[in-house]
């Protein structure tokens, strides 16, 4: 991995400190340059690799986006060469949901000489666009919005610490948002570090199963200064919100039809740049008893 290089993808040409306020900086410089997006397995059937040489290679080279396991699988490797002690965590997606979701995502704790943080480079929408002490417990403001982390104690894991093992109590964290007065959850996550090896299979599940969204439909965000990016579909949303004191978000929608307006769509304000597309009619794997041919 050329550090320089990634830095300067993300906007970013000076070497930052391993402090929390670099953290910061890092985390929103490359929500707002690097999409989420899942081209290449929605519309190419293309498989993903969570290598990190691969990931640098389009992420960085090419100018790509990806999906959380790779968003995020690589900021944590941009995030170690710059020297910050950090570990992966699987979470779950509970945003507008009341049940217990499946895990799905893969979020990223940063331990720091006055306490940890979270940060997350493969969500946005409702997420927050910086980083969160996991230590604090009230409400902490994030480029404008409100988030509040709870804890609890649930369940327990064992760990080997020098030549035995121990059982070790594994704190819940709950990243809540303040939507319409009430405290909303976004993301659930264990605090139990995992390697990329354990998102492997999540990965692949999610860029394979007709029970993924992801492979229901072309999803493209980015984030903005004063907003957000999503081409849902053939859907383009901007939601640009207000830097008045009533805060409001307007919120603009375009429909496309041509595969040429896609095109330019995505290298225009997503920065992609695509050899071919065909206009996000991915055919998914047959159903189990299907007949094809």
């Amino acid at each position: 991995m050329n550090v320089k290089n990634y830095l300067n993808r993300i906007g970013i040409f000076d070497m930052p400190a391993p402090d929390r306020a670099s953290l910061a900086r890092l985390t929103r410089a490359h929500l707002e340059s690097v999409p989420f997006e899942n081209l290449d397995f929605y519309e190419f059937g293309k498989e993903i690799s969570l290598d990190p040489e691969r990931l640098y290679e389009k992420l960085v080279q090419r100018r790509r986006g990806g999906i959380c396991f790779e968003l995020n699988g690589l900021f944590a490797a941009l995030l170690e060469k710059l020297g910050y002690d950090l570990y992966l965590v699987g979470a779950r997606i509970q945003w507008m949901y009341d049940r217990i979701r499946p895990l799905s995502h893969q979020g990223i704790v940063v331990c720091l000489p006055d306490g940890r943080y979270y940060c997350d480079v493969g969500f946005g929408g409702p997420g927050p666009k910086g980083v969160l002490s996991l230590d604090e417990t009230g409400p902490q403001t994030v480029c404008g919005e409100e988030f509040l982390v709870k804890r609890s104690v649930q369940g327990g894991y064992c760990r080997r610490k020098e030549e035995r093992w121990e059982q070790a109590c594994a704190e819940t964290f709950r990243i809540c948002r303040k939507r319409k007065g009430d405290w909303q959850e976004v993301i659930v996550f264990d605090d139990m570090p995992m390697s990329t090896e354990d998102f492997r299979v999540l990965c692949y599940y999610y860029t394979h199963s007709r029970e993924s969204k992801f492979m229901g439909e072309r999803v493209v965000n980015l984030c903005l200064p004063y907003g957000s990016l999503a081409l849902t579909g053939n859907t383009l949303t901007e939601r640009q919100k207000s830097r008045t004191e009533t805060g409001e978000t307007l919120v603009l929608k375009t429909e496309f039809h041509q595969e040429s307006d896609i095109r330019r769509v995505l290298e225009e304000r997503f920065g992609i740049r695509l050899e071919s597309c065909n206009g996000g009619q991915r055919r998914l794997p047959p159903e189990k008893g299907e007949k094809t041919g």
